[in-house]
């Protein structure tokens, strides 16, 4: 290791001394400026003087002043340097000036040399493969294809471009997507992102004194489809399927390959485990079975196509969705409020699209099937019990709650012709009601017997309390307190022939009693019941 180093520090003593026999330039094999070759032919170019470990850049410029691309099949890299190998098909030549290009360090260093090749002229379509054709996958992009003429004169060379229907394919200052750049003895035929409706045989046509000379390339575009298309499904959790990938051409693809990739591990069906996710190769394709759909947390599933060298994936992704139903929120069957109270309960729906919900409908029914208004000031019906319209929602409102509210309140909500509906019950709660129609069925001089009719309990087991007294006298209580499942109906016993009675009931429950209803009744002298 010492040696390598003590000989890295004497040649930058050399180069860098006043001598300098390390002087940087480029240097061409064959040096030539003017070389008139047959093919094949190789032409190299390097940079002397530079230490081991220097940053060099050596590229190659064609006759068109363009860099010649890594991928070119004409380029080969090696230490140092970069040769040129003419290597086409035989069919096609390139005379011309070549340049190579070296950058060192921020320098840059330039060299050029004429190639003419003495062939034939001739004219060829590049790239395409052995069957003059070229194949590519829908939605990989952009695809060019140049036709070039060697061996003529620019000034009497005229090349175009024809479509499958052998009409004349316009320049680049035209707008389309398929147009054509023109350049000296070569033009280009661009695809701006290249689609099915592509496919078929293109022609070159390059016209030189009269002669027409032809050549052919046959695209091939394949499609990608997924079926059912997903943004076609309403997907709900908890549910199976089934997406089925494939190729849509099969005319030129020698070399196909379809697989499916997922957050999840995708393998083959096997009927000893259970999958909740497998593939099953189809004809040109591939079928992802899904069963019970969960969300992935926002990643999708691929299906990844490989025909001929080119590869495309499309990303699918699969928005679930709860069964559309109706909701009612609070999300309980019932609601208990207290008398005098408030109680506010919203409409709502789950499982619809943003453009569902737009045109749904909601409405709220009464416990009698009537439709519920919007507010209405001093409407006796319509500025305590009424309805909001929401965006996404009903709000049904009651104010001041009665034991008359109790009951069933129905949401419905239609969208297009489906009808959705779901119910809540309102349960009121509180001091019983006051009891009504006090009044005494049966009267003889010392006994009274009073009937009444219960009102609302208070959603809780109610008695009733019974007093009676003579006028300005004191309040004397029945000891029993009737059971609201009783009959109601009570005999006051030990009265007094001939005198007013003032008797009064009320109802009472583990909220509080009511008011009292009351009623005077006069018991019957003796000779009344002689």
């Amino acid at each position: 290791m010492a040696d390598v180093d003590m000989q890295h520090l004497l040649l930058l003593v050399i180069c860098l001394g006043p001598l300098a026999v390390c002087a940087q330039k480029l240097v061409m094999n064959p040096p030539e400026p003017t070389i008139r070759v047959t093919r094949p032919f190789g032409l190299s170019c390097h940079v002397t003087g530079v230490p081991w470990n220097h940053d060099v850049k050596v590229e190659w410029l064609d006759p068109d002043g363009e860099v010649i691309d890594s991928y070119d099949r004409r380029l080969y890299d090696s230490p140092y340097m970069v040769i040129f190998m003419e290597s086409w098909r035989d069919d096609v030549k390139e005379t011309g000036n070549y340049t190579c290009r070296a950058t060192i360090g921020g320098k840059t260093l330039e060299k050029s040399t004429w190639i003419y090749f003495s062939d034939v002229p001739a004219v060829g379509i590049y790239p395409i493969d052995s069957n003059n054709s070229v194949s590519r996958i829908q939605g990989t992009g952009k695809l060019a294809l140049t036709c070039k003429a060697t061996g003529l004169s620019a000034s009497d060379t005229k090349i175009e471009w024809l479509d499958t229907n052998n009409k004349t394919i316009g320049h680049a200052l035209k707008p389309g997507r398929i147009y054509t750049k023109q350049f000296p003895l070569r033009t280009l035929l661009q695809f701006d992102d290249v689609k099915i409706e592509d496919r078929g045989q293109y022609t070159c046509r390059v016209i030189n004194r009269g002669k027409t000379t032809l050549k052919y390339v046959h695209l091939n575009v394949y499609g990608v489809v997924v079926r059912p298309p997903p943004n076609s499904l309403k997907l709900m959790r908890n549910t199976g399927l089934a997406l089925h990938c494939h190729v849509t051409e099969t005319s030129g693809g020698r070399d196909v390959t379809v697989e499916w990739l997922s957050s999840k591990d995708v393998s083959p069906y096997d009927p000893k485990n259970a999958h909740r996710i497998f593939a099953q190769e189809t004809s040109l394709g591939s079928t992802l079975y899904i069963d019970d759909l969960l969300d992935e947390g926002g990643k999708p599933h691929t299906c990844r196509v490989r025909i001929d060298g080119n590869t495309v994936e499309r990303d699918i992704y699969l928005p679930l969705y709860d069964t559309p139903e109706s909701v009612i929120v609070p999300a309980q069957d019932s609601m208990r409020r207290m008398k005098d109270a408030t109680a506010s309960m919203y409409c709502k729906t789950k499982g619809l699209s943003d453009e569902e919900l737009q045109d749904a409908k909601f409405e709220w029914l009464d416990k009698n099937d009537n439709i519920i208004g919007p507010y209405i000031r001093n409407d006796p019906r319509h500025d305590r019990v009424y309805t909001l319209t929401l965006p996404d929602a009903s709000r049904l409102q009651l104010d001041q709650l009665t034991s008359g509210d109790q009951g069933t309140y129905t949401c419905r909500c239609t969208v297009g012709g489906n009808i959705m509906i779901n119910a809540i019950q309102l349960i009121i709660y509180g001091k019983p009601d006051t009891p009504t129609n006090l009044q005494a069925a049966t009267v003889d001089s010392r006994s009274i017997i009073i009937t009444w009719d219960k009102g609302f309990n208070g959603s809780y087991k109610q008695r009733f309390n019974i007093e009676y007294r003579q006028p300005d006298g004191q309040w004397i209580t029945h000891p029993p307190m009737p059971r609201e499942d009783h009959a109601l109906l009570l005999k006051l016993d030990g009265l007094k022939p001939a005198t007013m009675y003032d008797i009064r009931l009320n109802a009472a429950n583990k909220y509080g009693s009511s008011n009292y209803t009351s009623v005077s009744v006069t018991t019957l002298t003796g000779e009344d019941l002689m």
